[in-house]
């Protein structure tokens, strides 16, 4: 999570005022919108995948994702601004889908929602 997360939650907010600065407004608008469609498609499309490539595969292609795209998006201008953004949003959506089993895998099923102190 601290690797892939932060792409997103670092652009999320600064995304219009980023556009801006470079010029291409109207591509922050259309990147804004873009974020949560591509977010939930990752949620599906990734899970669906790191069942059939299994989940340490997964997380590897997220974090080769982000890293990828994050580089990009130094020298990003126009599409390409909307590109990186789209599979920002991917990867996080599918990190937030992934992590669960991820996290079940490990740790067992009996573990998740359980209280860890005693009341």
């Amino acid at each position: 999570m601290f690797f892939v997360l932060p792409a997103y939650f670092i652009l999320n907010p600064q995304l219009i005022a980023l556009a801006t600065e470079r010029g291409i407004a109207d591509y922050a608008v259309m990147g804004v919108m873009m974020a949560g469609p591509f977010s939930a498609t990752g949620r599906l499309l990734i899970t669906w995948s790191s069942d059939r490539i299994g989940r340490t595969h997964a997380l590897f292609l997220i974090i080769f994702m982000n890293v990828a795209r994050i580089l990009m998006m130094i020298f990003a201008n126009g599409m390409m601004f909307l590109v990186c953004v789209a599979i920002i949003s991917l990867a996080f959506g599918g990190a937030s889908g992934t992590y669960a089993a991820v996290t079940a895998g490990h740790f067992g099923t009996e573990n998740m929602g359980a209280r860890t102190m005693a009341l």
